[in-house]
């Protein structure tokens, strides 16, 4: 995208930006529909209303990727910032069953 900025500078203008942030909206609005619709059994620890938080967060973390001139869902806050740990890259925490053994210790268990 950015090269695309570089190159094609004219394509960037305000009514591509309306476009994008309509854009935006709709594919919340239809994440958000479809993570109601999933959950709908419930979920323990999931509210309907901390799910769209959630998925308007990544709206806004998405917009922020592009450098878009806007932030969709303004100061939305992230009802599931552990999320976070476990998804990036060079955080600490790692999901158990992704990772690869690299080390093996013995003797730490004591058999009777």
């Amino acid at each position: 995208l950015n090269t695309m900025r570089i190159e094609n500078p004219e394509v960037f203008d305000d009514a591509f930006w309306r476009d994008a942030y309509q854009i935006f909206h709709e594919s919340v609005q239809l994440e958000v529909s479809w993570a109601k619709y999933i959950f709908s059994g419930g979920v323990f620890g999931a509210t309907d209303d901390m799910l769209e938080n959630y998925i308007k967060t990544l709206g806004n973390k998405r917009a922020d990727y592009i450098d878009a001139p806007f932030l969709p869902y303004g100061n939305v806050t992230n009802p599931y910032e552990w999320v976070e740990r476990f998804s990036a890259p060079n955080g600490v925490e790692k999901n158990f069953f992704e990772t690869k053994v690299d080390a093996y210790q013995t003797g730490a268990l004591e058999w009777e």
